[in-house]
């Protein structure tokens, strides 16, 4: 039986309190040198992990009932594979460590003491090993910062789902109506060329965002039936105040589910 929301919350937010005092400026630098929207006064992640609880609770409440192996690729700050193994899950998570530095050698020792196994491995480029075989895998937040084609990736990931296994893949809505209408503006939905420009090679930002429409197309097309699919926004709180400054969104929200911020699909092997 799934917990609720609150009492997942709570198990998130502890780990997170512990995890984000390993952060440094250093690290944040460091993880900003390919991408430069990633830069201590351009992003807060102590934000973006607080606003992604509500992300790691729809990936949690769409593992299979009987699943007991997790793997959760490119889990970098280990949160979600955290509170999964306090759950009771036996859980993995991916991470290539070559491209951290010795100043995050803390936070994934903390990782690994509360019991989630990190595998240094690349996906897009590593075969995994033939005996790696995992009830439940999740990708969140991965595909969108890929440049080049994700058939290698695809195939790797099928050989580590069990037969009956499940394939959870989150990723941001090209769609989103605020991107719409951004676009509208001419403001393009993918990052500034600014960002691209002054980041070093290779940049890690956003390459391609996709539509629910293509998310579907990649689980049908490596053979995975659909099970369910989400649609949510998670950074933004509606109140009066943002109803009323921003109405066309919002009922675009209340009645278009494509038009939101997030897509995610659990699918079936």
């Amino acid at each position: 039986m799934k917990i609720t929301y609150k009492e997942f919350q709570k198990i998130y937010n502890k780990h997170l309190e512990v995890i984000y005092g390993f952060w440094t400026a250093e690290m944040q630098a460091s993880v900003a040198k390919h991408n430069v929207g990633w830069a201590e006064g351009n992003t807060d992640f102590k934000e973006y992990l607080n606003k992604s609880v509500k992300r790691f609770y729809i990936a949690y409440k769409n593992i299979p009932n009987g699943a007991k192996t997790c793997c959760d690729i490119g889990g970098f700050w280990g949160v979600y594979p955290i509170v999964l193994k306090e759950l009771g899950y036996d859980v993995v998570m991916t991470e290539s460590l070559k491209f951290y530095d010795k100043g995050f050698n803390k936070l994934f020792k903390y990782v690994e003491d509360q019991g989630v196994k990190i595998l240094d491995i690349d996906p897009f480029e590593d075969e995994f090993s033939a005996d790696l075989k995992f009830d439940y895998v999740s990708v969140m937040a991965v595909l969108e910062h890929i440049p080049h084609s994700i058939t290698f990736f695809m195939n790797n990931i099928k050989s580590i789902i069990g037969n009956g296994g499940s394939l959870y893949i989150e990723v941001p809505n090209i769609a989103y109506v605020r991107k719409r209408f951004a676009l509208l503006r001419g403001k393009s939905p993918l990052p500034h060329i600014k960002a691209v420009y002054t980041s070093a090679s290779p940049f890690i930002g956003h390459h391609h965002e996709y539509s629910l429409t293509e998310l579907k197309w990649l689980f049908t097309t490596n053979d995975f039936k659909i099970e369910n699919v989400e649609c949510y926004n998670y950074t933004m709180e509606i109140n009066p105040i943002k109803l009323a400054r921003y109405p066309l969104s919002n009922l675009a929200f209340a009645f278009i589910p494509t038009a939101r911020e997030v897509v995610a699909i659990i699918g079936k092997k």
